[in-house]
């Protein structure tokens, strides 16, 4: 799952940020990656700031 890939323990398996961009969790609602990359750069910003 893409929450899994996300909060995997081991750094050598967990899925980096550019195969979290191509998981279909992700590209099943947008199409477009250009248009991920703003909505996720948003995401992080506010997940940093807590």
């Amino acid at each position: 799952s893409f929450v899994h890939s996300c909060l995997d323990k081991d750094p050598a398996t967990r899925a980096t940020a550019a195969q979290l961009l191509k998981h279909p969790f992700l590209t099943k609602y947008i199409k477009d990656e250009k248009k991920i990359r703003p909505h996720f750069a948003k995401w992080a910003r506010k997940v940093v700031a807590q």
